[in-house]
């Protein structure tokens, strides 16, 4: 009887020293997944056919446009993502000294390569609620224009509608892309992200009219929902360091 209490004895302490493990806080564990998200906006132009150099006027004619987005970003690891993205957009401009004004819609594609900048001055923890992050790209942006008279809406000149080697006889041009864009994190899947980013294009005719900067570019800031997909994990993780070796 005596040997076997001592048996169990010797058992009960050798397991305790072979299973002692440490819990990881599944808090400091970052989960890649696949997000999507939609967001509006404004786009403003800055070409030659502008009135101010930054700030957009509403008068004589409105240089605000509204657009969408539609965005499809992928993991990389806890501090990059790649990301493509479909913009749907009108953008405008008008200067009043010379008596003109243009219009011009178009669609765009792009791919970019994000950073979370925040994760390189903070660890990381899934309970965080704001995350800052700068990306760089390029794409194609496909564009119908017009040069009108601003005293009486006379058309003249106008690019793309048909003539164009691009989608539906639109213009075609390259761009660059460079912006940065803030992310709040509702729960574990919902989220909003406000973004602002600047479009170079490889052309000075997007306004119809060349002079002064030769690369006109245009600017859209939006804010959108945000919805990721990935692969849940409810139970506990353990890290292996803790675990006693036989």
């Amino acid at each position: 009887m005596l040997n076997r209490n001592l048996l169990f004895l010797f058992i009960f302490m050798f397991s305790q020293t072979v299973f002692g493990q440490k819990i990881v806080n599944r808090n400091d564990n970052y989960i890649e997944g696949l997000t999507f998200s939609i967001g509006t906006g404004l786009a403003t132009s800055f070409s030659d056919v502008k009135q101010n150099i930054f700030f957009p006027v509403v008068k004589p004619k409105n240089e605000w446009r509204m657009g969408a987005n539609f965005m499809l970003a992928k993991d990389i690891s806890q501090l990059l993502n790649v990301r493509g993205q479909v913009v749907l957009t009108q953008v405008a401009g008008v200067r009043k000294q010379n008596n003109i004004y243009f219009q011009a819609e178009l669609a765009e594609i792009n791919l970019c390569i994000a950073a979370d900048v925040t994760k390189l001055i903070r660890p990381y923890r899934s309970d965080d609620t704001w995350f800052i992050s700068i990306f760089l790209g390029t794409g194609l942006t496909y564009y119908n224009s017009k040069l009108f008279d601003l005293s009486n809406n006379e058309v003249i000149a106008e690019r793309g509608f048909g003539r164009g080697s691009g989608l539906w006889g639109r213009i075609i041009e390259g761009i660059l892309i460079g912006g940065i864009e803030v992310d709040y994190k509702i729960n574990e899947n919902w989220g909003l992200k406000m973004q602002s980013a600047n479009r170079w294009m490889d052309s000075d005719s997007f306004d119809n009219r060349i002079g002064g900067f030769q690369y006109d570019f245009y600017n859209i800031t939006s804010i959108g929902l945000t919805y990721k997909f990935y692969r849940v994990f409810n139970y506990p993780e353990i890290d292996t360091r803790f675990q006693s070796k036989m």
